[in-house]
């Protein structure tokens, strides 16, 4: 209960302080404060993902989790590849997504039963 809050208060934080981070790390450099926000607000989306998840149905886990896989490979090809359009690499990313996604639902669905 405890992820909850806090992911949902870092979330506002980030959200809030977007524009001063920007401007602190990239006052003058227009391309890289645009990357730095979009990650920000990714970021912000993932952590409201996750307060979401704690405490829902396995089903409605299955769906945020692949939510958060998609969100978190956008904010990786941004900040550490420096690829900011779709490429054949984002089919690899979507794949795991996936494939991590189905085996999470069915350890829970597993843990469920036991």
């Amino acid at each position: 209960m405890i992820t909850k809050y806090v992911c949902c208060i870092l979330s506002i934080v980030l959200w809030l302080s977007n524009y001063a981070l920007c401007q602190y790390f990239y006052a003058d450099d227009v391309d890289n404060w645009w990357k730095l926000k979009c990650a920000i607000y990714n970021i912000c989306i993932v952590l409201i993902l996750i307060a979401l998840r704690q405490g829902s149905n396995i089903k409605l886990k299955l769906i945020i989790n692949i939510g958060i896989g998609f969100v978190l490979s956008s904010v990786i090809d941004r900040l550490v590849f420096g690829i900011t359009d779709f490429v054949d690499k984002d089919y690899l990313m979507i794949a795991l997504t996936i494939a991590f996604s189905i085996y999470d639902y069915k350890k829970e669905k597993r843990n469920v039963r036991n």
